[in-house]
């Protein structure tokens, strides 16, 4: 507690010794007022931007103008394919047009500031197609073999019982046991002409 008191009256005189120094004037009636500073904002570029400057001066926009990004590209920092990249513009998102430099166009895109080629931006809106859905399942038949209706498709499998000519794992014949003799559930194909 000594040492908050201690630390307390050191700011205290410091405060006053200042006071003492300065002109003796109670604040606001100093005959020579000390002259304000100018506040100099950060510029956008000199806060984020790591890469190089551009090599010359950008030519404003006179009006307003919008603009549609026509693919997924990259909002830079500065006009040049090795600058940090703020984000990715997707297909069809607007963005408000600020200057030009060669191929390079400075845009506002929602909050940010930031370069995009001029290769990946058009006046119209492009027309983005929806997203094909994948194409259904369709099962295969297997290809027949040239012969007359009802004969097999295939030799026989041992230890596999889907038609009636297969065999059993002891070598009988599947027959009746199959699960084309079967009905419900599978149905495999395993005649000419089915």
């Amino acid at each position: 507690m000594a040492a908050l008191r201690g630390a307390f009256w050191l700011i205290a005189t410091l405060i006053v010794f200042g006071w003492l120094m300065s002109d003796n004037e109670p604040y606001g009636t100093s005959s020579n007022p000390t002259p304000s500073l100018p506040i100099i904002a950060p510029q956008p570029d000199a806060t984020f931007n790591k890469s190089r400057p551009p090599d010359r001066p950008t030519e404003p926009v006179s009006s307003a103008t919008w603009l549609y990004a026509t693919a997924n590209v990259r909002l830079r920092a500065a006009p040049h394919a090795a600058a940090d990249i703020y984000r990715t513009l997707f297909p069809g998102e607007p963005v408000q047009l600020i200057a030009s430099d060669g191929v390079w166009r400075q845009v506002i895109a929602g909050r940010q500031t930031g370069w995009v080629h001029a290769d990946y931006l058009a006046r119209n809106k492009p027309v983005i197609a929806p997203p094909t859905p994948p194409a259904a399942f369709v099962q295969r038949r297997p290809p027949t073999t040239q012969g007359s209706t009802g004969t097999p498709i295939r030799s026989p499998y041992t230890g596999r019982c889907d038609c009636p000519y297969d065999r059993k794992r002891n070598g009988h014949r599947c027959g009746g046991t199959s699960a084309w003799s079967r009905p419900g559930g599978r149905s495999p194909v395993c005649y000419v002409g089915e």
